[in-house]
């Protein structure tokens, strides 16, 4: 092989490669695309779900003043115990789950609230509701809800 031709042969390897580069960058691109589309998609129905147990809690009076709630969507924290409920919000404090150790070696856990963090909350933000121990999900307790009418 002389010099002419291994110079033509980089030539022709760059050029696949350039070719190839461009198809891949395509493809990933249209599948990233298809991927945003279904998180768009999926966002929405979130947010319609969201918004229709928010509109079945503000209907039913489930919640009061006291409970526990998880939201969705707080940079402060998922869990809040209810202080004030408003015409279309909730106004609580943030709750956090302890642990502490007692002298016996056992952990025990409660939940504690930081009376100085209060926020607010449309009801479609909440997505759970602090009952027998554990929380239930807004839209179990609907649909439980429906089944006994």
């Amino acid at each position: 092989m002389n010099s002419k031709k291994i110079i033509d042969a980089i030539a022709a390897e760059r050029q696949k490669y350039e070719k190839n580069v461009k198809e891949l960058t395509l493809q990933l691109r249209v599948f990233q695309l298809e991927e945003q589309v279904k998180k768009e998609k999926a966002y929405e129905s979130r947010k319609e779900n969201l918004n229709i147990t928010g509109n079945w809690l503000k209907e039913k009076q489930i919640i009061r003043i006291g409970d526990l709630v998880k939201v969705t969507g707080s940079r402060a924290g998922p869990y809040r115990q209810i202080a004030a409920i408003l015409n279309d919000r909730i106004v609580g404090n943030v709750a956090v789950l302890k642990r502490e150790k007692k002298q016996d070696g056992t952990y025990i856990q409660f939940w504690s609230t930081k009376h100085f963090k209060v926020t607010e909350q449309g009801f479609n933000k909440i997505t759970h509701i602090f009952r027998s121990g554990k929380f239930v999900p807004v839209k179990e307790l609907m649909e439980n809800n429906h089944n006994n009418h």
